[in-house]
Parts: structure tokens; C-alpha cells; sequence
């Protein structure tokens, strides 16, 4: 008869691939959760996008300066093309040129 040290062994043996397999599907349950947020996020960001059409211009402009005060990593801004800091921003927004306001990118709507 097998020792208890054998059949302990013999289990994990046995468990290995079983664990493996639950731990890829795990990753596969996590990579398609991030697809999906990533996904929801363009989504709501077209949408937005959209709705600025409607808009007057000033209304535009606050629009825009409402997100983008609301966007505050120095890394995020920088990619943006915003100011460094959200106060840097606002003192910007306050001398914009009202009469063309815009998006700081080509959205295509």
C-alpha cells in the first residue's frame, strides 16, 4: 500500500493541469473584461463626441473644458495635447478664442 506521502504526491500530480487550465481561463475572463471596458469607453467617448454637434459654440467650449479639467494625470494631459495642470488649463480656456472653439483633435463627426 502507497504511503500517505505518495498519494499526497500522486493528488498534486493529478491537480496540476487542472490548475493550469483554471488559471488560463482566468487570464482569458480577464484580457475579454478589459477588452470590454475599453470598448464601453469608446464607446460613451463617440457618443459624447456626437452630442457636441448639437451644441452652441460656447456651449461646446464648457463642454470640452468640463472633461478636460477632469482629466488630471500629467501623462494623460501631455498625450491630449492639454496643459501640464488643470489650473494651467483654465487660465488658457479663459483667453481662448471664443468665437472658433474646438476640440484639440479631428474626430470626424
Amino acid at each position: 500500500m502507497a504511503t500517505l506521502e505518495d498519494r499526497i504526491v500522486r493528488q498534486e500530480k493529478l491537480l496540476e493541469p487542472q490548475l493550469n487550465r483554471l488559471r488560463d481561463m482566468k487570464a482569458v475572463q480577464s484580457k475579454q473584461r478589459r477588452k470590454d471596458d475599453t470598448r464601453r469607453k469608446i464607446l460613451y467617448g463617440a457618443a459624447f463626441l456626437l452630442s457636441l454637434d448639437g451644441l452652441s459654440e460656447t456651449a461646446r467650449t464648457r463642454k470640452i473644458a468640463e472633461v478636460e479639467r477632469q482629466i488630471k494625470a500629467p501623462r494623460d494631459r501631455k498625450f491630449l495635447g492639454l496643459s501640464e495642470s488643470v489650473e494651467e488649463a483654465q487660465k488658457e480656456m479663459a483667453s481662448r478664442d471664443t468665437q472658433h472653439p474646438g476640440l484639440p483633435f479631428d474626430f470626424g463627426g
